[in-house]
């Protein structure tokens, strides 16, 4: 049986010991991803080379530079590092609680959830969303991404309370939970008039049988 080697890593007075392999693999990936955004950074209608760009990210470069790298392109790279770091850690907690690395909010029903709070919304909303029915004003606007959220929440505590057995949780319900809030959303639409069917609802209800 192989054995894990590990090596010891101490921060002032707190130590653990961590895997080797994981370490690699952890330091190869942020060298990776210092150089992508490097190269990101070093883009664009003001190309900036690539070692001009690591020495203003370290507090060298000349004004246009750092205006160009630290004020208009760090920010949005930032965001985009952001979300996909959160992206990664939604879908390693969403695969390490379904017990099942093939597990995906689409799979699990979470993305027809969200879905099915936004077209209601929408419809509700009235013609193509821009009044005319029961929900206007500031709560339109703020409705939208609340009730995309609270969809997906409350078919994750759904599918969490469904698939409880003998004190685990087993994934064996998500693709009804796909299919039924899929079925939902594309039913709402289809109740509703013809001119609320608009573009955002079927953006968001790509399978909508409405078409």
């Amino acid at each position: 049986m192989a054995t894990l080697q590990t090596t010891a890593l101490r921060v002032g007075g707190v130590s653990w010991l961590v895997p080797l392999r994981a370490l690699a693999v952890t330091a190869t990936g942020l060298g990776l991803l210092f150089l992508l955004v490097a190269v990101d950074l070093s883009v664009g209608d003001f190309p900036i080379p690539l070692g001009d760009v690591v020495h203003t990210l370290i507090g060298g470069g000349d004004a246009g530079q750092r205006f160009v790298v630290m004020e208009l392109r760090l920010p949005q790279t930032a965001v985009a590092v952001a979300v996909g770091a959160a992206l990664g850690l939604a879908g390693a907690l969403t695969q390490t609680v379904a017990r099942n690395p093939l597990a995906s909010p689409d799979i699990l029903g979470v993305t027809e959830g969200a879905a099915f709070g936004a077209v209601a919304v929408i419809v509700l909303s009235g013609a193509s969303g821009y009044g005319g029915g029961l929900v206007t004003g500031r709560l339109q606007e703020l409705g939208l991404p609340l009730a995309a959220f609270g969809g997906a929440i409350l078919t994750a505590m759904l599918l969490y309370l469904f698939s409880w057995r003998r004190g685990g949780w087993a994934c064996g319900s998500s693709s009804p939970s796909s299919a039924s809030w899929s079925s939902r959303s594309g039913w709402r639409r289809c109740r509703s008039p013809p001119s609320a069917r608009s573009s955002s609802s079927r953006s968001w209800c790509h399978r909508s049988p409405c078409g």
